[in-house]
């Protein structure tokens, strides 16, 4: 009991320490903050950083695309390697990266060159403005917010709506330092400064930058068969497999021989897309769960049958050709309502999935149908996908004007570089 007790008071001792540590540096940076703004924004060229981490979690282009044509800014995109990832899967991620950046013609830098063992040196190629990825895990490693705090400004775009209000998600160092963050609600700013220590007002609520992006989407993808007669289905399972993982309430491990069973009964009716999280595989490679063996022993079947495929990286042209969703995954939670079209949340914990989010997570989540099982899904497919029995449609229609629609006349990329290209007035 004295151990337990002693163990929580360090525990106690240490956040308290950080927190102290967090408002210092937030009430430096605050200070400081007028001086480098003027700095930056008096500069002929000003050179910008967007991060990336992987395909899926980059939903910037066209804001790239109008800082790259402007006359004032440099940009950039940089990789940020996730050192929890096994070094082919680094390989891997960033060989992707390059090859995607470098088809736009957009200037790409790896973050970590492995035929050197070493990373870009950033803090030598001097960034006046840094988008990094998330806003979590930035106070170390090589390019840590801490080696620019002198000279650069921050912003923050997040690659998915805030659904989950989890503390420690909240109120990080890199928020409260930005120059702007650039929220896609109304909601999710008003949460948002709830916590945050700085006296600023620096988040802009100008709308979620997917919508651009299903705005401008193909009406057509590589999809197995091209015929009508087919239904098509995604499914995209989280990497919510492990009993330690905060959002542990995924039922992937329950379902996904039975998901191949229902793929091969609706051979002749529905296409299926398997597109799980990125982070996924990996964690079902882990000894203690699949194996590597395995996993890649049902990836490939997903790929080879004649009805499924396996899809990952870029996903706007999927979701618009599709005619219905089922998932488990929080960002797609808001992400596929931008489509219309019905979606199904699996859990086999609907009460602890709507006590994981916030309030307008709730109001995502009234606008699902949910299952736990194969069985659910079945049920799904054959009443509302193929019997078209979709009794949400008016209400996600509804609440999507209500909700998620651009604040403005223009884009969500020309409502962010307003805010930039008002800086320079």
């Amino acid at each position: 009991t004295f151990q337990k007790m002693s163990g929580n008071i360090h525990s106690l001792w240490n956040e308290a320490i950080g927190d102290l540590r967090k408002r210092l540096k937030t009430i430096i940076y605050d200070r400081r903050l007028p001086a480098i703004e003027a700095t930056v924004f008096r500069k002929e060229r000003i050179k910008v950083v967007f991060f990336v981490i992987n395909l899926g979690m980059w939903k910037n282009d066209k804001l790239f695309r109008m800082f790259l044509d402007s006359g004032r800014f440099d940009p950039y995109i940089v990789t940020f390697p996730q050192r929890k990832d096994d070094p082919d899967t680094l390989r891997k991620t960033q060989e992707e990266l390059r090859w995607h950046f470098e088809a736009k013609g957009f200037p790409f830098i790896e973050g970590y060159d492995f035929t050197k063992n070493e990373y870009f040196d950033l803090v030598g190629f001097a960034p006046d403005i840094l988008f990094y990825v998330q806003p979590y895990g930035v106070g170390g490693e090589e390019f840590s917010v801490d080696k620019f705090m002198r000279h650069s400004l921050f912003a923050y775009i997040p690659y998915g709506i805030p659904l989950n209000d989890i503390p420690k998600l909240y109120n990080q160092l890199y928020k409260n330092i930005c120059w702007r963050l650039f929220y896609p609600t109304g909601y999710s700013k008003r949460k948002e400064k709830e916590r945050l220590y700085t006296r600023r007002d620096n988040i802009a609520v100008c709308g979620f930058p997917f919508a651009d992006y299903l705005a401008e989407a193909s009406s057509t993808h590589d999809w197995k068969d091209p015929d009508a007669r087919f239904k098509r289905v995604i499914w995209a399972p989280h990497h919510s497999v492990l009993k330690s993982d905060v959002l542990d309430y995924s039922t992937f491990l329950e379902i996904a021989d039975g998901m191949l069973e229902l793929a091969q009964r609706y051979s002749s009716k529905i296409q299926f897309a398997f597109k799980p999280h990125p982070l996924l595989k990996e964690k079902l490679c882990r000894p203690e769960v699949w194996g590597r063996r395995r996993t890649e022993e049902y990836y490939a079947r997903w790929a080879a049958m004649p009805n499924t495929s396996f899809t990952d990286g870029e996903y706007y042209d999927l979701f618009m050709t599709s005619d219905a969703l089922i998932h488990d995954c929080c960002s797609f939670m808001t992400e596929y309502l931008y489509t219309g079209k019905p979606l199904m949340f699996i859990t086999h914990n609907k009460e602890k999935i709507a006590g994981s989010v916030n309030d307008f997570g709730k109001e995502c989540l009234k606008r699902h149908y949910f299952g736990s099982g194969i069985e659910d899904i079945e049920t799904f497919i054959d009443s509302v996908v193929i019997g078209g029995n979709d009794t949400m449609l008016g209400d996600r229609k509804s609440f999507y004007e209500k909700a998620l629609r651009t604040p403005g006349t223009g884009s969500v990329a020309e409502n962010i570089f307003k805010e930039f290209s008002d800086a320079l007035k």
